[in-house]
């Protein structure tokens, strides 16, 4: 039987997909089976950046979503060659970011503690990239907040 989301709620069933509204900061990633061990530590990014920081002090109009999406493959991989990129979505004020994490190997053999070090150093350079032109975008607040945030709690 199939319900409407307003009835699922009703019901009190949670974790509806959709249902709730995107965060502020999204991290994802396209990778292969041997970075998945670590790569699941973006997830502590994800829940830290979007505790502490709001994508409404730095856009007002342009963004209201910023995605960081780590692309983890090996070096010498013979398949998609993945570019590191900045695409938007206009009618969901979606900004993609996809970051290219370097020396594959480095990241599959990290620890938790190394591999959140990667993965935060690649953010800020990707912020750094793709971030510094674009319009209705506060950069330098957004890369100095950021920054302090992942040094505060130690990631950095």
């Amino acid at each position: 039987m199939i319900i409407s989301v307003e009835e699922a709620l009703k019901q009190g069933v949670e974790n509806i997909a959709g249902a709730q509204p995107r965060p502020d900061f999204v991290f994802s990633s396209r990778i292969d089976s041997g970075s998945k061990k670590n790569i699941w530590f973006s997830s502590v990014l994800e829940d830290l950046i979007n505790k502490n920081l709001s994508i409404q002090n730095y856009s007002e109009k342009y963004i209201q979503s910023l995605s960081f999406i780590f692309v983890v493959f090996p070096d010498a991989d013979n398949g998609v060659d993945w570019k590191e990129r900045k695409s938007y979505t206009r009618a969901r004020k979606i900004l993609k970011l996809e970051i290219k994490l370097p020396d594959y190997q480095r990241f599959c053999d990290a620890t938790k503690q190394e591999a959140m070090k990667i993965m935060a150093e690649q953010t800020l350079r990707g912020t750094e990239k793709f971030l510094s032109k674009v319009k209705d975008f506060d950069y330098p607040k957004f890369y100095t907040d950021l920054k302090e945030l992942l040094e505060k709690e130690g990631i950095l």
